[in-house]
């Protein structure tokens, strides 16, 4: 079981890229032999969500927390073996099985594998799963943190163990999902894909960006490796319809912001009144060096030299001076109270102010369609680096609400890719072959790529069809790239 990571870094971990990801030139290809499949009747005969009506009293945390408290106390029982030699944790284990193909993931195999021996074939009714299924069908609760009452470097270093856990029980309910693939229990898989489906939106309701990123984490999971392997499965049933219920990975991120934000105001509450706090001059400096040591320390460097920090605060309040009280006399102060101001509260309030800005241009950038917010959030992040831009509440300060978004779109593209090769296998069920374009599938709609903001590049060689995806404008015109064939009637 990994340690809790502080609030920080797990979030610096969850937005690096995969290690063994492609290089930025060269896009992921994806071949897949699928099963022309008709449209379902009715249409919502299989599903990825579970009704309203169909939910159990109770809080689905409570829930969540116990298949995590059984899923710690097995692999506490499972540090050695019988030998005494390390052994690999079951998630751990599970995520290298799912890089294999869904026929080789027999349950027999998973059992043998991840070291379920105890259980035999019914390894499927361990309990951690048991309460995932339960907690799926509760409604959503609060987790419980009361981020309200965290201030300064607690608002920072907060761990969170229950959210790093969560892809834990991803890999592993997502494992359960592909042995069913490979019986042809496509039912059964459903199911499981839909409890790690609401496994991320429980997750993305915390109000941390770190547990965004971790749901973004767990749908691309269920994404790449279970969804598609029924998709691909033979004679698997169309999803074009229960796809159009999926939750959205980024849906929570407008709430965390909120909270990620207020970190300044946590480190430093004298921010929100800077403008009309009557402190002297010694005052002001000495809360911008403790500030500047506070936040050096944060970015993971070592104990701050003091004489280092008031050297560049005193900097600060030399070189910048000019151009805070500037930007306050046209923001719209009386330049006679801006002129009066000490230095440090005249640099102190102009930072305000840029955050500020900065926060409610971010805030409405969410609100655009992905294409122009995802620019839009760009055009922000580069803005807040540039001169100007608040030199003590630097990056470390500043929640990447660029990158959250950017990785919940990628998730959200991945589902109208698949979602787009559900319209292609009921067009071919239809007319007994893949579209020469896209636009001749007149069953469905077909969606759009929702990171490019227009159709998902697709051309037919042979009998071939080639759907491009753009996951990513930033890494490459194309990320990721199908290659469908259609499977023979025998």
């Amino acid at each position: 079981m990994l340690a809790p990571l502080p609030l920080g870094l797990a979030a610096l971990l969850a937005l690096a890229p995969p290690p063994n990801s492609p290089p930025r030139d060269e896009p992921e290809v994806r071949e897949l032999i699928v099963s022309p499949a008709p449209l379902p009747d009715p249409a919502l005969k299989h599903r990825l969500t579970i009704p309203d009506e169909a939910r159990l009293p109770g809080s689905a945390v409570t829930y969540w927390y116990r298949a995590e408290l059984v899923m710690a106390q097995d692999e506490t029982i499972r540090v050695r073996n019988a030998d005494g030699a390390a052994v690999r944790s079951r998630q751990g284990l599970a995520g290298d099985l799912l890089t294999e193909p869904p026929a080789d993931l027999t349950a027999e195999r998973i059992g043998r594998d991840v070291d379920f021996s105890d259980r035999g074939d019914g390894w499927e009714s361990w309990q951690a799963f048991r309460d995932m299924e339960a907690a799926a069908r509760r409604p959503p609760g609060d987790w419980g943190f009361g981020v309200e009452a965290l201030s300064g470097r607690e608002s920072v270093e907060f761990l969170l163990p229950e959210i790093q856990n969560v892809r834990g029980l991803a890999r592993l309910i997502t494992l359960r999902g592909r042995s069913r693939v490979g019986r042809g229990d496509y039912e059964g898989a459903l199911a499981d894909a839909t409890v790690a489906l609401r496994l991320s939106e429980d997750c993305g309701r915390a109000p941390f960006l770190v547990a965004d990123l971790v749901a973004v984490a767990v749908t691309t999971i269920t994404n790449d490796h279970l969804i598609e392997a029924i998709v691909a499965a033979p004679d698997s049933p169309n999803l074009y319809y229960a796809l159009t219920e999926r939750p959205d990975p980024a849906a929570g991120l407008a709430d965390s912001w909120d909270f990620e934000f207020s970190f300044a105001d946590r480190f430093a509450p004298w921010l929100k009144d800077a403008e009309t706090r009557e402190w002297p001059a010694e005052r002001w400096r000495a809360e911008l060096i403790a500030l500047h040591e506070a936040i050096d320390e944060l970015d993971g460097n070592p104990a701050t030299d003091r004489d280092q920090a008031v050297a560049t605060v005193d900097r600060l309040l030399t070189d910048d001076l000019p151009a805070a009280k500037a930007a306050l006399v046209a923001a719209g102060l009386d330049p006679a109270a801006v002129d009066a101001m000490p230095p440090g509260q005249a640099i102190a309030a102009s930072q305000a102010r840029t955050l500020r800005r900065m926060a409610d241009r971010q805030r409405v950038a969410l609100a655009l369609p992905p294409r122009q917010a995802l620019a839009a959030l760009t055009e922000i992040e580069t803005a807040f680096t540039a001169d100007g831009a608040p030199a003590l509440l630097a990056l470390s300060m500043w929640p990447s609400v660029r990158q959250a978004y950017a990785a919940g779109l990628r998730a959200q593209t991945d589902l109208a890719a698949l979602w787009t090769i559900e319209a292609l296998r009921a067009h071919a069920a239809a007319s007994g072959a893949f579209p020469q374009a896209l636009e001749d599938v007149v069953v469905v709609p077909v969606p759009e790529n929702p990171g490019a903001g227009k159709a998902f590049g697709y051309r037919l060689e042979g009998e071939t069809a080639v759907l491009e995806v753009i996951r990513d404008p930033a890494r490459a015109p194309v990320n990721r790239i199908y290659r469908l064939t259609l499977r023979g009637d025998g």
